[in-house]
């Protein structure tokens, strides 16, 4: 059992069913019933009794919170969040990590065009790229 499997037997959590996607597509696009995927992960993370800054820099905490809401609140599919601070941090912004609210951006990274054409394509290999896939690697297992 992973660490993450652990915490989530802890929580009383059990993981979500693995579905073929393309399968599941099908399924949805034939039927004439409508589904509902809400965009929400903030109620996940107070339900999995983590804070948002848990969330957006462990891997574990965002997968957490998935569970967890989808637990409270079955869906037809789960969303993930999105923290564009994490492609700003990589290309090297400042950022912020505020303990209960988003992070953010401050100051400013780029002044000129010769500036932005200077950027170097960053390294997937970072801890936030590593943190934000996380859930989703998880998920693929």
């Amino acid at each position: 059992m992973t660490k993450l499997e652990s915490r989530l037997v802890n929580l009383n959590l059990s993981v979500m069913e693995k579905k073929n996607m393309k399968e599941w597509m099908g399924k949805v696009m034939s039927d004439t019933t409508r589904i509902a995927i809400p965009i929400m992960t903030h109620p996940g993370i107070e339900l999995s009794g983590r804070k948002v800054i848990d969330a957006v820099t462990d891997g574990e905490g965002h997968a957490e919170a998935i569970v967890a809401l989808n637990q409270k609140y079955p869906a037809s599919a789960s969303t993930v969040i999105m923290d564009l601070t994490v492609e700003a941090e990589a290309f090297g912004a400042e950022v912020v990590f505020p303990e209960d609210e988003v992070p953010s951006v401050t100051g400013r990274l780029l002044h000129n065009y010769k500036e932005v054409e200077a950027l170097q394509i960053p390294s997937l290999d970072g801890p936030r790229f590593r943190n934000t896939s996380k859930p989703i690697r998880w998920w693929l297992k």
